[in-house]
C-alpha cells in the first residue's frame, strides 16, 4: 500500500484534490486493504475469522494485533473509505499564515500540522484522519472548523521540527531587534 498520497505543490491544488476525492463508506476496510496490497485473502479471511470469534471490535486493530498490516496501513485505508486525500508533505508549501492559526504546543502534542486555510476551514495534516477528538481540540484552538488529510506520522514530526523551529529562530530575531532599539 502506498504511504504517500498526491504531490500537492499549493492550496488550490489541495482543495481541487479535496473536491475530486471520493468517500467510498459502504466499502469494507478490509477490501481495501486486500486490493491495496496489504494483506492478501487468506489474511483476510483469517481475521475476518478471529473477529467472529472474538465477538466482533474493529478490524483494523485486529490486524495490527495480528502484525498483519501497521497503523499507518490502516489509517490510509480509513481515509480511502472516508474520502480523505493523502498528501506528501515535502510537496506541500504550508502556508505562514497557517501555522499562526494553531499554537505550536497544540501542533506538536497532537502532531498536527496547519497547512492553510480554504474559505475559512484550516486544512490539518494528520496522521490519524479519523480522531475527532483532536480535530475538536484543533477546531477550539483554530476557532474554527478543521479539515484533515492524511500524512504519515513521521513526516508530520519532521514538517513540525522545521517549520516550528524557524518560527521559533524569526520569533528570536525579531526580539533581539526589539531589545536593541
Amino acid at each position: 500500500m502506498e504511504t504517500h498520497g498526491a504531490a500537492i505543490g499549493d492550496l488550490e491544488e489541495l482543495r481541487e484534490l479535496l473536491r475530486k476525492t471520493v468517500p467510498r463508506p459502504h466499502e469494507p476496510l478490509g477490501e481495501i486493504l486486500r486490493r491495496a496490497g496489504a494483506i492478501d485473502e487468506a489474511q483476510l479471511e483469517e481475521a475476518l475469522g478471529r473477529q467472529r470469534r472474538e465477538g466482533g471490535g474493529r478490524l483494523g486493530s485486529l490486524l495490527v494485533d495480528m502484525r498483519l498490516v501497521d497503523r499507518t496501513q490502516v489509517n490510509l485505508a480509513l481515509a480511502r473509505k472516508f474520502g480523505i486525500p493523502c498528501v506528501r508533505l515535502d510537496r506541500v508549501r504550508v502556508s505562514p499564515d497557517a501555522l499562526d492559526k494553531l499554537p505550536a504546543d497544540v501542533a506538536l502534542r497532537y502532531n498536527l500540522l496547519p497547512l492553510g486555510e480554504i474559505a475559512g476551514r484550516l486544512l490539518v495534516a494528520t496522521d490519524d484522519p479519523l480522531n475527532g477528538q483532536v480535530l475538536q481540540a484543533a477546531a477550539l484552538y483554530h476557532n474554527g472548523p478543521v479539515d484533515p488529510v492524511m500524512a504519515p506520522a513521521r513526516d508530520i514530526a519532521l514538517a513540525l521540527n522545521r517549520y516550528y523551529s524557524r518560527l521559533d529562530e524569526d520569533q528570536a530575531l525579531a526580539d533581539t531587534r526589539t531589545d536593541a532599539v
